[in-house]
């Protein structure tokens, strides 16, 4: 084979190759592109219909939670399966940034999981937004947006979002302006997670290795959450 044959055919292979790596990175950002612009539903929970109570909404202790899907901040995608793994298990308290009770616990939230770190993975699920200024609170039956005045006093304001990427930029935002620590897992666009532990704005989730739910708060109470972590 003479060189500039040899050269061409060279040529064409790494064409080809740059072809195909470039195709391969193309569909990788639009499957990317397209999960993020995934649009997220909302329901008005069932505790607004149950008198604010929800202690008996969703599943309870003993019941095996569903190995869903969960979202990072950066995109990527995580099996509950996963952060339960290994000899740990998981804390996993939901919260929103426009959830006021949720703000008001963040400090506490940090101070467990760095207490207990060593022996259970502790999570903040942000969920769908309890006091967004644009739209009805799933939280209210008034169609009117339900404005938390501790909010209002301290300049805290969000839409609800309406795909992926707004859920993931508010909740990085989030993050930031509270300086949360605890590792910030998001719910998924059918609000699967929400939907299935109890639909609270601020609730506590104990889940065993296996897959079980071993404990349960309506609403998180640090007390009550480091009484059953320090139990044997």
């Amino acid at each position: 084979m003479s060189l500039n044959i040899f050269r061409s055919a060279m040529n064409a292979k790494l064409y080809s190759t740059f072809n195909t790596l470039f195709l391969i990175v193309a569909l990788s950002l639009f499957s990317c592109s397209k999960r993020e612009s995934a649009s997220i539903s909302w329901v008005i929970s069932q505790g607004v219909m149950n008198n604010y109570d929800f202690r008996s909404i969703g599943l309870q202790v003993g019941d095996n939670f569903p190995d869903l899907e969960l979202w990072c901040i950066s995109g990527n995608t995580v099996a509950l399966s996963e952060i339960t793994a290994g000899e740990k298990g998981a804390v996993l308290i939901t919260g929103s940034y426009t959830c006021d009770k949720t703000r008001m616990n963040l400090q506490s939230i940090d101070s467990l999981s760095k207490i207990y770190q060593d022996s259970i993975n502790f999570f903040i699920v942000n969920t769908v937004e309890a006091h967004p200024n644009n739209i009805q609170s799933p939280y209210s039956p008034e169609p009117e947006p339900w404005l938390a005045q501790d909010n209002l006093e301290v300049g805290i304001e969000a839409h609800q979002p309406n795909t992926m990427k707004e859920r993931m930029d508010l909740a990085e935002r989030w993050k930031a302006e509270q300086r949360i620590k605890t590792p910030i897992l998001l719910d998924g666009p059918e609000n699967e997670f929400w939907s299935q532990a109890g639909q609270a704005p601020n609730m506590t989730i104990v889940i065993s290795t296996e897959g079980k739910i071993l404990h349960k708060e309506a609403w998180f109470d640090a007390g009550i959450l480091g009484d059953f972590l320090a139990a044997p």
